[in-house]
């Protein structure tokens, strides 16, 4: 038979072991919480730098700040969340990469079609019609403002000849040239 101070001390015991679980269950739900915080924090922070990236677009036409919130949009794959200030950028502070990345977004955006695997290559045949005169038009204008990414993505379809599906892009002689002068200028 166990002795009434037997039973304390085993009572002892297992209290301590109890507080102590009690306490670690405490210090990992603290952890929890603290790590929760601190990911709201940082989504917070991360939404207050977009939203001032955006408002240097809108109101200044900064293209460093274009230029990141693009690379934000770009690499989280939400492109078309920056159509808006992509056109900001064009049509009101004339930056040329704009004009392509206008292109680029409607480019993009044709893959969500179903059988979009024919876009590949830049066919632009699962766009709608409007939509790929649209593009063009974005395109074009991106090489006339100088461009490089435009320019290449041009001479690039004017290497592939008449066997390219888009006519308009291998004969434009003057455009062609335009391209060539944006890459020569940029070396």
């Amino acid at each position: 038979m166990m002795v009434k101070s037997e039973k304390k001390i085993i009572l002892n015991i297992n209290s301590k072991k109890m507080i102590n679980k009690f306490i670690i269950i405490i210090l990992i739900m603290q952890f929890i919480s603290c790590s929760e915080k601190n990911d709201k924090k940082q989504e917070s922070s991360q939404y207050d730098y977009q939203s001032e990236l955006k408002r240097k677009i809108i109101s200044n036409g900064d293209k460093k700040a274009y230029d990141s919130l693009s690379f934000i949009y770009m690499k989280d794959s939400n492109s078309t969340d920056l159509l808006a200030y992509s056109m900001i950028m064009a049509h009101d502070y004339n930056y040329p990469h704009a004009y392509y990345d206008v292109f680029d977004i409607l480019y993009s955006t044709s893959y969500y079609k179903e059988n979009s695997d024919s876009c590949f290559d830049y066919n632009l045949q699962c766009m709608g019609e409007e939509t790929k005169k649209i593009a063009l038009k974005y395109l074009k204008l991106g090489i006339q403002k100088g461009d490089i990414a435009s320019s290449t993505l041009l001479l690039n379809f004017y290497n592939k000849g008449k066997y390219y599906p888009i006519e308009e892009l291998y004969t434009d002689e003057k455009l062609v040239e335009k391209a060539k002068l944006n890459l020569k200028s940029s070396e």
